[in-house]
C-alpha cells in the first residue's frame, strides 16, 4: 500500500509583514494617483512665458467724459520694485509673517503645514494658514480666489514650477509687484504711497512691518487703522522672535506703530472711491490683464465740487457729533456723475456710497407710497395719525401734533410715521416688497411693518437709483460709469451702447410719485433742499437714534444723494435728513 504524500503546510505569513505590505501598495497606488491628478491639471497651467510677463502688473489710466486724465499709472499700480532695493526690513517682515520657512522650501512648506494644521485642531477653528509666498503668487497670477480642489492642486503645480523657473528672490519681486494691499492698490511701492506718502525704498522697520501686516486681510484692515496697528505690532513681534531686529529696534518701532499716523493725501484722491467702483464694472466688461484707458461717466466739475462742500459742512457741524458722509450723482439714464464715498480716501478706503448699508429711515418711506399709488389707493386717502399699536409694538411721531385724519399727501410731506404704518397696512407686505425689488433693492427686507419706518438697510448707490426709476417717469436704469474702455494703443476694447427703455414702473403712477416729492421740498421735511428757479424733489430720512441722515432729490438733469452719520453707527447729535444733508445737497447741486 503506497505512503500518502506529506501536504506542506503554507507557511503563515506575520500580521505586522501583511500589515506593512499592503501600507506600501496602498501608499504606491495614492502616490500614483495624486502624481495622475496633478499631470492632468498641470495641462490647463500657463506657459512659463506668461509668467514671466506677468511680473508686471497692468497700469490703468482713467479719464472723466470729457477725456480728462483723473487717475494715471502708480496712482494705482505703483513703480515695478526689486527685492534687492526693498528695505530688508520689509522683506523680514513679511517672512517672519506669511512664510518663515520660505528660503528653504520648495514651494509648499510641509513643515509650516504641519504646524498649522496642529495649531488648528488644538484651537478648534482656523487659526493659521499653511500656504507660503509662493503658493500665494501662484494664485495671485494666474487663479481665481475660489476655495475648489481644482483651484488648490493648480496652485500646488504652479507653485512646483515658479520655484523651479525663478530664483527666491525673482519670486519674491513678483510677489511684492504684484500683492493685493486694499485701497484699491497693488504692490509695495503704491501701498508705500498711500498710507505713507513716500517711496517703498523709504520704509522704516515700524512701516514696514504695517505694509507686511496688510497681506493677511488687506480689504479689512484698509479700513480699519485701529486694527491695522495692531496687526503691525503682532509683525514685530514675529520680527523679533526671528531674530530679524533686536529688543532695541523692537522697542523703538513698537513706540512708532502705536502713534503712526495712517493714509496721505494722494494724487486725484478725491477720484478714487469712484475709480474703485468702476473698476469692479471694468473686469466684467474686458480682460484686465493687459493696459487700459477707461472713459468714465464722470463729471470732474461736480466731483471736485463735492468733495469740497461735504468736508466743509461736517467741519462746520462738528459740535453735531458727525464724522462721516457720502454723495452721489447719477443723470437719469444711470449715468453716475459724481461718487464720494468718504471724507478722506487716505485714511479709509471703504466705500460709503456703495458698499455701506445703512438703515434708510424715513427716506424709505417713499417705496411705501410709491407702492400705494400703484395700488389705486389716491394721494387724497385719509389716514390717522395718532399713535399705532399692535401687541407690544407702539409707533410715534416724531416732531408732528396730531390732527386726526390726514390725506395721504400730508402723510408723505411732513413724514408721518404712524399713518405710514397705517398705509404699508393697508397696502400689503408682499405688494411693498414687490416693489422693492423691482426698484433694484438687494439687501435683506424685513417682511414686517417695520419697513414702514426705513428699518431695511440699504445702500446710498441703491436709493439714488430707485428715485432715479422715479424722476425718469418709471423707466428701468442700471448704474453704470463705464462709456468706453481702450488698450495702450487706442484698440476700442468696450464701447457702451444705449439699451431699449423698459418701463417697470407705471408712467402715471411715476409722475404722481413725482409730484409728491417736489411737494416734500417745497413744503415740507425737505424745505432746505430748494434751490431758487429750480424744481426740485426728494425725502428726507433720518434712523433710529439719529444714527443716519439722508437726503436724496432730483432737479430736471440730475438724481442725488447724501448720507452723513458715523462709521461706528454712534448717534449724531439731533441731526435729522432735513437739516446737514438737505443743506449739502443744495449747496453741491446749487449751479
Amino acid at each position: 500500500m503506497p505512503k500518502k504524500k506529506k501536504v506542506q503546510k503554507k507557511r503563515k505569513v506575520p500580521l505586522i509583514f501583511r500589515l506593512i505590505k499592503g501600507a506600501f501598495y496602498l501608499g504606491f497606488l495614492g502616490l500614483f494617483s495624486v502624481g495622475g491628478i496633478f499631470l492632468w491639471y498641470a495641462q490647463d497651467i500657463p506657459p512659463l512665458s506668461e509668467m514671466k510677463l506677468a511680473t508686471r502688473r497692468p497700469s490703468v489710466i482713467f479719464l472723466t467724459r470729457d477725456h480728462k486724465e483723473i487717475a494715471a499709472k502708480g496712482d494705482v499700480v505703483g513703480e515695478p520694485v526689486n527685492a534687492k532695493n526693498v528695505p530688508k526690513n520689509l522683506i523680514n517682515a513679511l517672512i517672519a509673517t506669511e512664510d518663515r520657512n520660505f528660503y528653504d522650501h520648495i514651494g509648499i512648506d510641509f513643515v509650516g503645514l504641519t504646524r498649522a494644521m496642529l495649531a488648528n485642531l488644538k484651537a478648534g477653528r482656523i487659526v493659521q494658514g499653511g500656504s507660503t509666498l509662493t503658493q500665494q503668487l501662484a494664485k495671485n497670477l494666474f487663479l481665481s480666489h475660489d476655495r475648489s480642489l481644482e483651484r488648490k492642486i493648480k496652485e500646488l503645480v504652479l507653485a512646483f514650477r515658479l520655484e523651479r523657473e525663478f530664483t527666491k528672490n525673482e519670486i519674491i519681486s513678483m510677489y511684492l509687484n504684484r500683492v493685493y494691499l486694499g485701497g484699491g492698490v497693488f504692490g509695495v511701492d503704491a501701498a508705500s504711497q498711500l498710507y505713507f506718502g513716500k517711496l517703498v525704498t523709504h520704509l522704516s522697520i515700524s512701516e514696514g512691518a504695517i505694509i507686511a501686516g496688510l497681506m493677511k486681510a488687506p480689504s479689512r484692515y484698509a479700513r480699519n487703522h485701529d486694527l491695522l496697528r495692531k496687526r503691525g505690532l503682532v509683525v514685530l513681534n514675529n520680527m523679533l522672535r526671528e531674530y530679524f531686529i533686536t529688543q532695541k529696534e523692537y522697542a523703538v518701532a513698537k513706540e512708532e506703530v502705536k502713534t503712526m499716523k495712517l493714509g496721505r493725501t494722494m494724487r486725484g484722491s478725491h477720484y478714487r472711491y469712484f475709480t474703485d467702483w468702476v473698476m469692479t464694472e471694468v473686469q466684467d466688461l474686458v480682460n484686465i490683464n493687459q493696459d487700459l484707458i477707461i472713459v468714465t461717466t464722470l463729471d470732474s466739475t461736480l466731483q471736485k465740487k463735492a468733495d469740497k462742500k461735504l468736508n466743509e459742512i461736517l467741519d462746520q457741524y462738528k459740535d453735531k457729533s458727525v464724522e462721516q458722509g457720502s454723495f452721489m450723482a447719477m443723470a437719469y439714464g444711470g449715468a453716475v456723475r459724481a461718487m464720494i464715498g468718504g471724507r478722506n480716501y487716505g485714511h479709509s478706503q471703504y466705500n460709503l456710497a456703495y458698499q455701506a448699508r445703512r438703515q434708510g429711515g424715513s427716506v424709505f418711506k417713499s417705496i411705501i407710497y410709491l407702492a400705494a399709488l400703484a395700488k389705486g389707493i389716491p394721494s387724497t386717502h385719509l389716514l390717522d395719525d395718532a399713535t399705532y399699536t399692535n401687541k407690544d409694538w407702539t409707533v410715534n411721531n416724531f416732531g408732528w401734533r396730531s390732527r386726526g385724519m390726514i390725506t395721504l399727501e400730508d402723510a408723505l410731506i411732513y413724514s408721518v410715521n404712524t399713518a405710514t404704518v397705517r398705509l404699508a397696512e393697508m397696502v400689503g407686505i408682499g405688494d411693498i416688497l414687490k416693489t422693492v425689488r423691482t426698484l433694484g433693492f438687494s439687501g435683506n427686507v424685513p417682511r414686517n411693518l417695520s419697513i414702514a419706518l426705513g428699518t431695511s438697510g440699504c445702500t446710498l448707490l441703491e436709493l439714488v437709483s430707485a428715485f432715479t426709476i422715479i424722476a425718469n417717469e418709471g423707466i428701468a436704469i442700471k448704474p453704470y460709469g463705464v462709456l468706453e474702455v481702450l488698450n495702450d494703443e487706442g484698440k476700442i476694447l468696450y464701447k457702451r451702447q444705449g439699451i431699449r427703455p423698459h418701463q417697470i414702473i407705471d408712467r402715471k403712477v411715476a409722475a404722481q410719485m413725482r409730484s409728491l416729492l417736489v411737494k416734500v421740498v417745497d413744503q415740507g421735511t425737505g424745505k432746505n433742499a430748494q434751490i431758487k428757479d429750480k424744481v426740485v424733489g426728494g425725502k428726507t430720512g433720518t434712523s433710529q437714534k439719529f444714527r443716519d441722515a439722508w437726503f436724496v432729490g432730483f432737479t430736471d438733469k440730475l438724481v442725488a444723494g447724501v448720507w452723513v452719520g458715523n462709521m461706528d453707527e454712534r448717534p449724531m447729535n439731533r441731526v435729522t435728513g432735513g437739516t446737514i444733508p438737505a443743506i449739502l445737497w443744495r449747496q453741491i447741486m446749487t449751479p
